[in-house]
C-alpha cells in the first residue's frame, strides 16, 4: 500500500489510519496526531516541544526518533517522511 492510497486519518477518539492501522499506545497516537494536525514539516525541536507540551525530558531527541521509528513500522512506507531536521506526514 502506498501513502497516496490513504484517504482518512482519525485522531479524535481511537487513533487510526483508515484501512491500515489502529494505534494503541498513547505515544504513537500523540505523535501521529501532531504530524497530521501540524501540516507541513516539523523540525525535531518543534515536534519535541509539541509532544511534551514544552517540558521535554533530557532524552527527548532520542525518544522522538524512537517513536517515529516505531510508528513507521506500523504504517505503510512513505507516510512519515524525514525532511531535513524534521518529519512530515505525507
Amino acid at each position: 500500500m502506498t501513502a497516496t492510497s490513504i484517504t482518512t486519518v482519525e485522531v479524535l477518539g481511537t487513533t487510526r489510519v483508515h484501512g491500515v492501522a489502529e494505534l494503541q499506545r498513547p505515544s504513537h497516537c500523540r505523535l501521529l496526531s501532531i504530524l497530521v494536525l501540524e501540516s507541513g514539516r516539523l523540525s525535531v525541536d518543534r515536534l519535541i516541544e509539541r509532544f511534551w507540551n514544552g517540558t521535554p525530558p533530557k532524552s527527548a531527541r532520542g525518544a522522538i526518533h524512537t517513536h517515529v521509528s516505531a510508528l513507521r513500522a506500523m504504517l505503510p512506507g512513505g507516510l512519515i517522511v524525514t525532511d531535513r531536521d524534521g518529519y512530515r506526514f505525507a
